[in-house]
């Protein structure tokens, strides 16, 4: 089977300046390309409950995934190892299946990567230099460096998903 996870903010959507749902717009092309995509949709993010539920009303993108999962439901947030496990129990993901994970958070996608996903980096990442990454991280008060592979890198979600649409069968 095929996974297609999105985190949200600055993924699904990136607003400049002060935060104001307001400024949020209803994306039609955006809404329409995750529905084409084969398999499963799953919106994987750091936001509250009520964020998320804010963010997707005011785009118009509640009907275009499968599985919500944010912190509320998660009881932790990305990139704790805790929270990838409760996406993968929950969506039945098998070794044999492939996902494809979309964030602009270089910390969250070396989790993703470890899992064995595809990794989509989302934005303008400058500390990001021909796809190999190596991020020192805290664990326990302890600074632990991490490399990892990014597998694919866009400028925005429009960019990524046509990248994909295109290759679909």
């Amino acid at each position: 089977m095929i996974f297609w996870i999105f985190d949200m903010d600055d993924t699904i959507y990136k607003l400049e300046g002060k935060f104001d749902y307001n400024r949020l717009q209803e994306d039609q092309e955006l809404s329409k390309t995750i529905k084409k995509l084969p398999g499963m949709k799953v919106l994987f993010t750091n936001g509250t409950h009520q964020h998320t539920i804010n963010v997707l009303n005011a785009m118009k993108l509640n009907s275009v995934f499968d599985l919500i999962l944010d912190r509320d439901v998660l009881g932790t947030v990305k990139p704790d190892p805790k929270a990838f496990q409760i996406l993968i129990k929950l969506c039945s993901i098998k070794k044999n299946d492939i996902c494809y994970y979309f964030e602009d958070s270089v910390y969250n996608l070396i989790v993703g990567y470890s899992l064995g996903w595809q990794t989509i980096l989302i934005g303008n990442n400058p500390d990001f230099n021909d796809k190999l990454l190596s991020v020192i991280i805290k664990q326990n008060g302890i600074s632990v460096q991490k490399s990892a592979t990014i597998n694919y890198s866009f400028k925005n979600i429009q960019n990524a998903l046509s990248h994909f649409i295109n290759r679909l069968p």
